[in-house]
């Protein structure tokens, strides 16, 4: 990882001047590297829209200099009101000019910018990989930095205000000194006291925010799950709505109240404490009256004075106030710079690997895993060879691994102990986007996309590659799912989501099949499917299987299953219990052992014929 999780988690309280300059250059390159053009410009015209001010102040003294001389000699040269007035519009057409650079090149960088951060952010995250993301404080990054995650174009325009700021800051310092140089000194020293406390109180306030990350997360989980349409069906049938909305508001009431008391003790303080300031102006201020009075400086130059020395107040807390929203801002975004510099929980691997031809030989060698932050290992010290286009079943009860493995052989994670060897090549040195590329895979939680048609939710199995009409009906085909769709009004064309136009819902047999379908279309050398008929009806899960067995000829295929019908014809079968092999071979071979698998073949086919007595006599 980029920091250790320690000093994440208190990154609220201790973020160091170094690390914000880390992060401020980080979002300037980051956003620059989107779109230079426009990011460019904006930065230009935002300097000179801020020193605009001091040229309007000098050129609004020398006017009204020139006009108290007129008043005073009665005199007033056409040539000097021409002067002035071309001057004056001159100034407002470049004001106007930088006001329209502004406000175009900003939108056009929001624009252009904001979907192209998004983008880089889903890309950064699937780079971690599954092992990294399982990981319960990566996902409180991740939850805050997407919930930060449009701040970071507010950073880069406060960013930039802050460096316009500095050179107004420079140029008002070197005009304040040749007049009044000991008002420099206390107008920053007045302003300490605000600057101070403000950042104190946000620091409390992220800290807050900080602390209750996770129930926020589970706050907002609960009220997705009172607002989906899948979910309501069982709420409402055991009447826990009215539980779950408790467990929102009332999460959110305390919330939202503690929230407030803090803000209001923020608020409070910070204006009292300008006040000081504002009492430092109106003495400085003073003098310059008294001098002019005194007729030691002229009415332009009372009014150059006065102008100049307002400005630079405001300055000083832009300044101020535009350091603390940035080291706020900094603290938030500090999870979108994390997670923008975490690393994999392990290499990728750099050896490449073609596509292959036929299916892989593996071999699981003496591997041990545990997940992260568990004690105890799933698998331990498991040995296992499959041949190349040998179609093997594990089964085994829940929490035997069966999955595990499956996740370690994918490269979801890394095993703990021990080797994965690939075609006599070691899995970890493997590229892990070629590996996956020889991988097709379909887990009990398959993808359902919605807002894509029936053609798209299959043919994304393999989207590198351009449409195949003839494969694509042959794999919805093999998947049992071709009489359905052809029932659909728009056939392959069919949207699969009743919230879009023309959309419907497919039941959750349906969606399993078109999840096989997927794969029947990838066609990779690596097939595994887990649990993938749990939905399917008897009649269906038969046709699919002797199409898996007959399609993936000569590729690897491991089907993970709990129901005995749909792996009786693999080449071998595995039982695992407690990750450890108990028992392997076919199923005539097991049968005849009479060991774990034969027990339990027997009593669920002792069940099933029962159901069929009970459904004959019916």
């Amino acid at each position: 990882m980029a920091e250790s999780e320690n000093s994440t988690q208190s990154s609220y309280k201790r973020l160091k001047p170094k690390e914000f300059l880390k992060i401020s250059a980080w979002i300037l390159k980051f956003v620059y590297r989107i779109n230079p053009k426009f990011a460019s410009l904006y930065t230009g015209a935002t300097i000179l829209k801020r020193l605009s001010d001091i040229v309007n102040t000098v050129i609004m003294a020398q006017l009204v200099d020139s006009l108290v001389k007129a008043v005073q000699s009665k005199a007033f040269p056409l040539e000097t009101v021409y002067y002035y007035l071309a001057l004056i519009f001159g100034f407002n057409l470049i004001q106007t000019i930088l006001e329209l650079t502004t406000t175009w090149s900003w939108n056009s960088l929001s624009v252009t910018g904001r979907p192209g951060l998004r983008r880089e952010f889903y890309k950064k995250i699937n780079s971690l990989g599954i092992q990294t993301l399982e990981q319960p404080e990566i996902n409180n990054h991740i939850h805050r930095a997407d919930m930060y995650l449009g701040d970071i174009f507010n950073y880069l325009d406060r960013t930039i205000e802050m460096i316009a700021s500095l050179v107004r800051f420079v140029a008002l310092t070197i005009i304040i000194s040749s007049f009044f140089p000991l008002f420099i000194p206390v107008v920053i020293g007045s302003a300490i006291p605000y600057f101070i406390f403000d950042k104190k109180q946000r620091s409390n306030l992220y800290k807050f925010i900080n602390e209750n990350t996770e129930n926020q997360r589970k706050a907002g989980n609960t009220a997705g799950d009172l607002a989906s349409s899948t979910y309501l069906q069982e709420i409402h049938l055991t009447q826990a709505f009215d539980f779950l909305d408790r467990k929102f508001w009332g999460f959110h009431d305390w919330y939202t109240k503690a929230w407030i008391k803090i803000l209001t003790k923020w608020r409070v303080g910070i204006s009292s404490l300008s006040v000081l300031s504002d009492l430092v102006i109106i003495i400085c201020t003073a003098k310059v009256f008294t001098d002019a009075f005194q007729q030691l400086i002229s009415v332009g130059t009372l009014l150059f004075r006065y102008r100049i020395l307002n400005q630079f107040q405001d300055s000083i807390q832009s300044i101020f106030r535009g350091s603390n929203d940035l080291s706020e801002q900094a603290i938030r975004i500090f999870d979108v710079y994390y997670i923008f510099n975490a690393t994999p929980a392990f290499p990728e691997g750099n050896t490449p690997l073609e596509k292959l031809e036929q299916g892989p030989a593996i071999e699981l060698r003496n591997i041990s895993f545990k997940y992260p932050n568990a004690e105890s290992l799933v698998v331990e010290n498991l040995s296992l060879k499959i041949k190349s286009g040998e179609k093997i079943a594990i089964v085994g009860p829940n929490g035997a691994g069966k999955t595990t493995i499956v996740k370690l052989i994918c490269k979801l994670y890394r095993v703990t102990k021990g080797k994965i060897l690939i075609n006599n090549g070691d899995l970890a040195d493997i590229y892990v986007v070629d590996w996956h590329k020889n991988l097709g895979v379909l887990f009990q939680d398959y993808n359902t996309y919605s807002q894509l048609t029936v053609k798209e939710n299959i043919v994304i199995g393999n989207s590198d590659k351009p449409v195949n009409e003839d494969e694509l009906v042959a794999a919805s085909k093999h998947a049992d799912a071709y009489d359905f769709i052809d029932k659909f009004p728009f056939k392959f064309d069919q949207v699969l989501g009743e919230k879009y136009k023309n959309g419907i819902r497919p039941s959750t047999g349906q969606w399993q099949k078109l999840a096989i379908a997927r794969f029947f279309y990838r066609n990779a050398p690596l097939v595994i499917f887990d649990e993938p008929t749990a939905s399917i009806d008897a009649v269906s899960e038969y046709n699919i299987f002797n199409k898996i067995y007959e399609f993936f000829e000569n590729k690897t295929v491991i089907i993970i299953s709990h129901r005995f019908s749909t792996v009786r014809n693999a080449d071998r079968i595995i039982v695992l219990k407690d990750g450890q092999i108990t028992e392997e071979g076919s199923h005539s071979e097991l049968m005849k052992k009479n060991g774990q698998y034969a027990q339990a073949f027997l009593l669920q086919a002792e069940g099933y014929a029962t159901e069929k007595i009970d459904t004959l006599s019916m």
